[in-house]
């Protein structure tokens, strides 16, 4: 029986200078890739380093998402108020696949459906209902 350790990941070191990119870079939706290379260590650390919330790049990773959103929930909120159709639908989608927000009712166990009822008149004859209008002059003057 051997009394073999499993190795503990080796965690690189990072400055306060770098660590303080990270929230401007996930901010602006860089890849795991290019901050990692950025900060000097492979990808699967910076994925297994994200998992641990007491790691200072896992703040700063997290901060960089909160930026991100707020950022993006301002895009929609100004463009929800003028005509710009497109970057809406850019910022909703973004928001949706980032962070999950939906604007589908039927997500959030709601219906989306619109009930529009319209009450018509019965129908009568022509003569009765100009007569009941007054759509015509009977030539009778109320003077």
């Amino acid at each position: 029986m051997s009394d073999a350790i499993a190795p503990t990941p080796r965690v690189t070191a990072i400055s306060e200078q770098l660590l303080s990119v990270v929230p401007l870079s996930v901010s602006r939706c860089e890849t795991k890739r290019s901050i990692a290379t950025l900060l000097g260590i492979s990808t699967k650390e910076l994925r297994e380093r994200l998992k641990d919330d007491s790691d200072p790049l896992a703040e700063a990773w997290a901060d960089g998402l909160e930026r991100l959103e707020a950022r993006l929930l301002r895009v929609v909120l100004n463009e929800a108020e003028s005509d710009s159709k497109q970057r809406l639908s850019a910022a909703k989608y973004l928001l949706d696949s980032k962070f999950g927000y939906s604007d589908r009712k039927a997500d959030q166990g709601q219906s989306a459906q619109v009930a529009i009822t319209f009450v018509m008149p019965k129908p009568e004859a022509l003569s009765t209902f100009l007569d009941r209008t007054g759509a015509i002059d009977s030539g009778e003057s109320n003077e």
